[in-house]
């Protein structure tokens, strides 16, 4: 076949342009070597195409080793060696070529011959060149090969050894954080911690159980509860604890969800506190757990905020089953609410979800934080109105810092929740915000029927079953069931094991009235539920045939006002809920009262004049008054309290209601011997309020009349009378069932063998009267008055723990019944303790207080109070102002006209030892007088002799000693058998002091020393102060 001519000139061309563009000269070399041999055979006339196809062969050679070269690119000696053979082979080739005439002027086979061998033996030089070149260069490339290999080898290595050692590097820096530390350049520091609480109380069984629990390897543990109950604080105080600290040591991982909303960025979280990727942080985790073969403790606060939502709760729950899985790792998690997620081995038996704090841990509490006095009074309603949650305790504990209890229990009626607050909204500084929280749970949101269940409970702080529940809302049974389960998963509703009602706890209930108000097609069903039951007890009488039906209504008393306070604002079946208002204060009068009746009673008159019914107005102006008896917040004096009950009589009478007039008539005479009256006057009272419950035949009436009448006799020293009126008035109450009337004249017998040293037959009577009001009536505010007469006569036996135990008794029953002035009395009493016990500076300031509240009512308690103050100035030292106090309060029972009566008594002794303290014996033997014949008249065992050792000690002043000594003997012959260590004591140091006078120190000291032990053992300070001088002396 003929060449292409056209393909020659193009290799012809490729060739000048390698010469042309080619750095490398061994390229330009070869190119420079091809051109003329394939120019050289375009020239040959003889055997042409043979010389032509060596040519172009050649030059194919020379651009394929061009072509295969970048250009710019510097080549190594091997390869340039390699390509001068191809060079040399080709030279040889164009000197072959250059011996063969160019022109066919010689003629003949031989020379044709000669052309085909030169041919012939050029391309055999060519398929040399090209298969040494082709050796050479598969040579060096399987050199360069093994050479890159190995290259690579070494460089694989050392990259794997980087990457393991990196990777080993990571793994550690995770193991560090997973035992609890970090590091900062080469220096190790632990992870901080939250810190536990300092001041915990209330919870060690909890903590306990989560320890134990926490010893066994893979345990998990949920914390439930509602908002406030200190799930976090027990999780901190369990994290910090020695038990687990020797388990885990620095393993201990507390981790806060708050911010974590979905199974995502809880993995996020965890993922960023171990410093780990999102992406491999389980089997990463789990990995270096199941080969360290470390325990860790991870704990996971506030775990509902990414739980709640339903729409991811499943990828939550696997999370945490992922997590779980991991070996040696133990899950404690805290959540609002009730339930625990799925798809986790939680440990058995669940801890019980976390209740409010008992009464003593919310106390102690509450006192480590506000550093208030541990014997304030208004402490114990303080955290119970808060109903002992941790939360709202701690809160108001630092507001107590600042401000005094009694401030904050007042600012607490006025404001509730949202007084309980450190100034920033969070769930750990805001009561509120905690309650919103779990009020606003989508689990709740998810239950519309939820909403109109709480806000029904909201206003019953009483609590109700759930089958009164139903018939109380507008609701179906499955859908009242729904609610109901609803609110017990969040935690924010309790039943009681003993009733089965359900309630909320008062804070909560709160912030429902506040932010959820019911509307009145809401609460129709609720007030007709409690207006029918109201309307079927008969209070005041007990039932034979139902001994319990008062006690379960009386346990609704709360209820019921809460019910008739709503419906009497919004004026929702106006009328009815008047009549059932003026019902409640004798509910109040036997049960105990309720803070909220006087705005009762106010409201109801205000609506009744606005429906213009005089005959309900009427009946309310009663109450009013009625309700004085039971409140007495606003200050009045005798005569206004006088003069408005007998405005509320003469509205009695011309209702033609006796049985009500007998009751204000009653209620009349209470006041004039509260305020100490004319007692002829108020006998006189109780006798016309007898008569006409006679003529009426009023059992009530006249048991409570005879009860009354034996209280005159008593308080006028007419102990004879007083047994027989009590007497009389039992078998009435006994007959008619009327049980809280029978305790009270048990309390009256009690009382009267206290006057007459029959100190085992009262404390027996006492405790008679106390289990019938127990029994029948558990609430009555009777009983403050029996423990307030319990603890005089603890007192009066110098037995202070024990009296100070009936007065605080006392004192939480009349606080829960709002009855302010027997809380200032009771108070006042317990100041007398502590000023037994020495402690002058304490005692002051409440005495004070006391005689400001009832000199404003002008209340015969007013002068028992300056007597007092008298006391304490004579153990000052300060006699002038001692007489002051005591004159004063001498001139006081004039003016109330009570002389001779018990209360003029301990006035006219203390006057004496004050006139006997300035030396004037005479003066001071005609106050002990006075006094002797008061205790006479009375019958007061104890005060007698106190009077008649008084005596003893002015005649020792007039040196009488024999009188003094036979006044001394007879003190305690008449009070030596009936324990009372105090007037036993003082008698005894008296008779150590006549023995001084008659030079028997030996036998004075033995006086003193009984005297001392004795003031010991009722823990009086002020009489053991006197004996170690008395001791000192005679040593």
């Amino acid at each position: 076949m003929a060449p292409n001519r056209r393909n020659s000139t193009v290799l012809l061309q490729g060739l000048v342009n390698i010469a042309a563009v080619s750095s490398p000269l061994e390229i330009k070399s070869l190119a420079a070597v091809s051109y003329p041999i394939l120019s050289t055979a375009q020239t040959a006339r003889t055997a042409r195409e043979e010389a032509i196809r060596v040519g172009e062969r050649a030059a194919e050679l020379a651009t394929a080793i061009s072509s295969s070269i970048p250009a710019q690119t510097s080549l190594n000696h091997e390869m340039i060696h390699i390509i001068e053979n191809v060079t040399s082979s080709l030279r040889e080739i164009q000197d072959e070529l250059s011996g063969v005439p160019k022109e066919d002027g010689l003629k003949g086979t031989l020379q044709t011959s000669k052309i085909q061998s030169t041919s012939k033996r050029c391309e055999d030089i060519l398929d040399g060149a090209i298969s040494r070149f082709l050796l050479q260069v598969t040579l060096r490339n399987k050199r360069l090969s093994d050479e890159i290999q190995s290259r690579i080898g070494v460089t694989e290595g050392a990259l794997q050894s980087s990457m393991e050692k990196i990777r080993r590097k990571e793994l550690d820096l995770i193991a560090q954080r997973l035992d609890g530390v970090v590091m900062h350049g080469t220096r190790r520091s632990p992870v901080l911690l939250p810190m536990p609480p300092e001041i915990f109380h209330g919870r060690e069984k909890e903590v306990d159980a989560i320890v134990d629990l926490l010893g066994t390897e893979g345990a998990h543990c949920a914390i439930l509860g509602t908002g406030g109950m200190g799930k976090t604080s027990l999780a901190l105080k369990v994290l910090h604890d020695s038990k687990v600290i020797e388990t885990f040591a620095t393993r201990r991982h507390f981790i806060p969800c708050e911010s974590a909303t979905d199974a995502d960025s809880l993995l996020v979280l965890l993922s960023s506190h171990f410093d780990m990727t999102p992406r491999g942080f389980l089997p990463t985790l789990s990995r270096i757990l199941r080969t360290t073969r470390r325990r860790v403790l991870l704990v996971l606060d506030n775990l509902e905020t990414c739980w709640e939502p339903s729409s991811g709760r499943e990828k939550v729950e696997a999370l945490l089953s992922k997590l779980t899985e991991c070996v040696g790792l133990n899950l404690l998690v805290t959540m609002r609410g009730a339930e625990r997620p799925s798809n986790v081995r939680w440990h058995r038996p669940f801890l019980p979800v976390l209740s409010t704090l008992t009464p003593n841990a919310a106390t102690q509490t509450f006192l480590e934080i506000s550093d208030a006095p541990q014997d304030d009074p208004i402490i114990p309603q303080l955290v119970k109105r808060l109903e002992y949650i941790p939360l709202a305790i701690v809160l108001l504990a630092n507001l107590a810092q600042s401000t005094t209890c009694e401030e904050l229990l007042r600012r607490w009626e006025e404001t509730h929740t949202e007084m309980l607050t450190r100034g920033h909204d969070t769930r750990l500084s805001s009561l509120d915000v905690s309650i919103g929280l779990t009020l606003d749970s989508e689990r709740l949101v998810a239950v519309p029927e939820a909403n109109i269940v709480l806000k029904a409970l909201s206003l019953l702080p009483d609590g109700l079953a759930q089958a009164d529940l139903l018939q109380s809302v507008s609701l179906k049974p499955a859908e009242c069931s729904a609610a109901v389960a609803a609110l017990k998963r969040v935690a924010v509703l309790s039943q009681s094991s003993a009733d089965e009602r359900l309630r909320l706890l008062s804070p909560i209930a709160d912030f429902v009235r506040a932010t959820r108000p019911m509307d009145a097609a809401e609460f129709v069903p609720i007030l007709n539920h409690f207006l029918a039951l109201q309307s079927s007890v008969e209070w005041g009488k007990q039932n034979p045939g139902n001994p319990n039906a008062l006690e379960q209504f009386a346990s609704h008393s709360a209820n019921l006002h809460q019910v008739l306070r709503f419906a009497i604002l919004h004026r929702i079946q106006t009328a009815d809920v008047i009549r059932a208002i003026t019902k409640t204060t004798i509910l109040d009068s036997v049960h105990g009262a309720d803070s909220t009746t006087p705005f009762l009673i106010h409201e109801a008159r205000k609506a009744s004049q606005e429906l213009g019914d005089r005959e309900l107005e009427a009946a309310c102006v009663v109450e009013v008054y009625k309700t004085k008896r039971i409140f007495v917040s606003q200050p009045t004096t005798p005569k206004q309290d006088v003069a408005h009950y007998e405005e509320a009589l003469e509205i009695c009478r011309r209702l033609g209601d006796k049985k009500s007039e007998v009751s204000l008539m009653m209620i009349l005479a209470g006041t004039r011997l509260r305020t100490a009256s004319s007692l002829d006057k108020v006998a006189a009272t109780f006798q016309e309020a007898l008569t006409l419950s006679r003529e009426i035949s009023y059992p009530r009436g006249i048991a409570n009349c005879l009860r009354g009448l034996a209280d005159v006799a008593f308080a006028s020293g007419n102990l004879k009378d007083a047994v027989q009126f009590a007497t009389d008035s039992m078998k009435v109450s006994e007959q008619h069932s009327l049980f809280q009337v029978t305790a009270h004249c048990l309390e009256v017998l009690a009382k009267v063998y206290d006057v007459r040293g029959a100190f085992p037959l009262a404390l027996r009577y006492f405790q008679r009267a106390l289990q019938t009001l127990e029994v029948y009536f558990p609430g009555h505010s009777g009983r403050g008055h029996i423990l307030h007469a319990l603890g005089d006569l603890y007192f009066k036996m110098s037995m202070l723990p024990q009296a100070r135990e009936a007065y605080l008794g006392a004192y939480n029953v009349f606080a829960q019944m709002s009855q302010q002035d027997w809380m200032h009395a009771i108070r006042f009493y317990l100041a007398k303790i502590v000023l037994m016990q020495g402690q002058i500076d304490d005692a002051v300031p409440q005495i004070h207080v006391t005689l400001r509240f009832f000199a404003e009512r002008q209340f015969t308690d007013t002068a028992y109070c300056l007597t007092t103050l008298g006391r304490v100035e004579m153990l000052r030292g300060n006699n002038s102002l001692a007489y002051s106090y005591l004159h004063e309060s001498l001139a006081y029972y004039r003016k109330l006209h009570t002389q001779g009566t018990y209360l003029w008594g301990e006035s006219s002794m203390l006057m004496g030892d004050l006139l006997l303290k300035e030396q004037r014996p005479i003066s001071a033997l005609v106050s002990y007088t006075r006094a002797v014949v008061i205790e006479r008249q009375r019958s007061d065992i104890v005060g007698l002799a106190e009077a008649i050792r008084r005596l003893g000690d002015a005649f020792r002043q007039l040196s009488d000693i024999d009188t003094a000594k036979a006044c001394y003997d007879v003190t305690l012959s008449m009070i030596g058998f009936l324990g009372v260590r105090g007037p036993i004591a003082d008698c005894l140091v008296s008779m150590g002091k006549v023995s001084l006078l008659e030079g028997d120190i030996h036998g004075a000291r033995e006086h003193f020393l009984k005297a001392d032990k004795l003031y010991h053992l009722g823990d009086l300070s002020v009489g053991e102060t006197e004996t170690a001088h008395l001791l000192s002396q005679t040593a």
